[in-house]
């Protein structure tokens, strides 16, 4: 059995490693030709009036959106956790989501416990899970999107609903799978990243969808608390 393990664990690294090493041969080049059309751009402005300049820059923003995303992924499982204080942390993340949508039209909300406790955590991987399910909430067809914090029993669950369209039935059992999207311009590693970071945080990703919206829930454990101060944390919070 433990040769089996050690079998399977080698075969990670080596997945893990093989992915790294494409992620940088490629990214080399991208950020080459990036450079190049901004100095196109600047030295030449007229290709701005060319009918597939925009299109070649979109392009570009996708592919370096696909290689940061799989970087990601692939180091989802990888965290070096520090003291966080969760209140300022979520609500810095809150002030800059409005830039993951241009839609003036989507009403954008937050709830959060006056006190929330500080927590051992990566700020990085985590703060790159929250974006993409908000960027996923903004981009569901909504028109009100509500992120939220709460404390229950069994530790703390960050939220984001969305009253957009919902997900689809048919593909409720893949949204987690790597590389399956059905999103336009979508990379399939989104949702697989957010999973990964949960869970090496010791907590999950859940989620709740019907024709009202949907509803992402990113669990953390109560043992990931490094702190609390009980005099200021309401008792419902306090973990």
């Amino acid at each position: 059995m433990k040769e089996k393990e050690r079998e399977i664990q080698k075969l990670k690294e080596e997945h893990h490693l093989a992915l790294s090493r494409i992620s940088h041969e490629i990214r080399n080049p991208v950020t080459l030709i990036n450079s190049s059309m901004q100095l196109i751009e600047a030295e030449h402005p007229e290709v701005l009036s060319f009918d597939l300049w925009d299109d070649m820059k979109k392009d570009m923003l996708f592919l370096r959106r696909l290689l940061d995303e799989l970087s990601g992924y692939n180091n989802g499982e990888k965290i070096h956790p520090e003291a966080l204080e969760l209140s300022s942390f979520l609500r810095e993340i809150a002030s800059n989501a409005r830039l993951l949508s241009l839609d003036p039209n989507i009403r954008f909300s937050t709830r959060f416990p006056e006190e929330l406790p500080t927590i051992n955590g990566d700020p990085v991987k985590l703060r790159q899970a929250i974006t993409n399910l908000l960027r996923n909430a903004f981009e569901s067809g909504a028109t009100e999107v509500l992120f939220s914090c709460l404390c229950d029993k069994d530790g703390l669950v960050i939220q984001v609903t969305d009253n957009g369209i919902g997900i689809s039935p048919e593909i409720q059992d893949e949204i987690f799978t790597p590389f399956v999207t059905h999103k336009k311009n979508g990379t399939g590693l989104g949702l697989p990243l957010v999973q990964r970071v949960a869970r090496a945080h010791g907590g999950d990703i859940t989620y709740s969808s019907g024709k009202e919206g949907t509803t992402f829930s990113f669990r953390l454990p109560t043992s990931i608390a490094a702190s609390t101060k009980p005099a200021a944390i309401p008792p419902k919070c306090a973990i």
